[in-house]
């Protein structure tokens, strides 16, 4: 599943804290549609919890707005 190509993509040196043209991080994308394993990983490998989007707004943000209450929790108490 996710977290699986996840971790194939680390083991590759991928950038944790890369973004896309809005500025979203892959923290902000697994936050948003509540994928917690992700999430979760992604916080182990020392993703920026507080990266602010080009148009505001952090993973956090993304989570609480969407629903997720797992998620948003996990970055709560992180």
């Amino acid at each position: 599943g996710l977290v699986e190509i996840a971790k194939l993509l680390f083991e590759n040196n991928a950038d944790v804290d890369a973004v896309d043209d809005n500025g979203w991080s892959a923290l902000h994308r697994a936050a948003e549609r509540g994928h917690e394993e992700v999430v979760r990983l992604l916080l182990e490998k020392n993703a920026e919890i507080n990266a602010v989007a080009k148009h505001g707004g952090t993973a956090l943000h993304r989570a609480a707005k969407n629903g997720s209450a797992a998620v948003t929790l996990l970055l709560l108490n992180h």
